[in-house]
């Protein structure tokens, strides 16, 4: 078995509201003239190819074909990778999923990139921009001839070349969120077992962040609960100790954890 790990990124219209002040504005419920929908996303199956897009720009502010396959998406993943997803994308599109009457996708689990630059890492920002730009080959595309909020509102007015650069900069934000993720994941001390979705005998080791039976054994790690067996994968580079003590009674040949 292989994991299947969905990365995905979202752009929603903004809310529109009705305000008599630029300066500490509180708006309220009844205020909102237009809520948000999702107007484009792009996806991507790691290990594949091709990138998953489609936009509402004929639709109008219609987004259920959106969501119908963000919903089929989730429901085949195991993990969804996306930048500020915890916070921002997976809980956007539940709103709208949950707004539009559909039940959960099958369970999955989250895997926030942001989370990991700011656990693990001081970089100067923790933008896709700045980090992609530092740090991978397929870097985060920078607004064209539509700058800021003009492509969103050009988007909305219908401009289909605007449409068209938007399409462009959401497909290449999960490439490079894709790339941002192998590069950090390494370094990701609390990563998910990713080595419980592959199938081996008890004496073969694997990797836990990436599933590589290129595994070594390197050192030891002491803890005040005892010694434990240590690893490095030699594909990722990540790091990995047994779970269970050279020093307890049980000496258990279980694939190591993630450290």
């Amino acid at each position: 078995m292989e994991p299947k790990i969905l990365f995905i990124d979202i752009e929603t219209s903004p809310t529109f509201a009705a305000v008599w002040s630029l300066f500490k504005t509180n708006v309220g419920v009844d205020m909102i003239e237009d809520d948000f929908f999702i107007m484009s996303y792009s996806a991507k199956w790691m290990g594949d190819s091709g990138v998953i897009y489609d936009d509402c720009r004929n639709t109008s502010e219609d987004d259920m074909v959106l969501l119908r396959q963000i919903h089929n998406l989730f429901d085949q993943a195991d993990f969804v990778v996306a930048h500020n997803g915890d916070k921002f994308d997976i809980k956007k599109i539940n709103s709208r999923l949950l707004m539009a009457g559909f039940e959960p996708p099958a369970p999955y689990r989250t895997i926030d990139t942001l989370k990991i630059a700011k656990k693990h890492f001081g970089f100067v920002s923790n933008k896709l921009q700045y980090l992609t730009d530092r740090l991978c080959t397929h870097k985060k595309l920078a607004h064209g001839k539509y700058p800021g909020y003009t492509l969103w509102s050009e988007c909305l007015k219908g401009n289909e070349e605007a449409w068209e650069e938007m399409k462009e900069y959401n497909i290449m934000d999960v490439i490079s969120l894709e790339e941002l993720y192998l590069v950090m994941r390494p370094w990701y001390s609390t990563h998910p077992v990713i080595s419980m979705y592959k199938e081996s005998d008890e004496e073969t080791k694997l990797c836990p962040k990436c599933g590589s039976t290129h595994v070594h054994r390197r050192g030891y790690a002491r803890t005040n609960g005892g010694i434990y067996q240590r690893y490095k994968c030699m594909s990722c580079g990540g790091w990995s100790r047994d779970r269970y003590s050279e020093t307890g009674k049980e000496q258990n040949q279980l694939r190591p954890s993630s450290q």
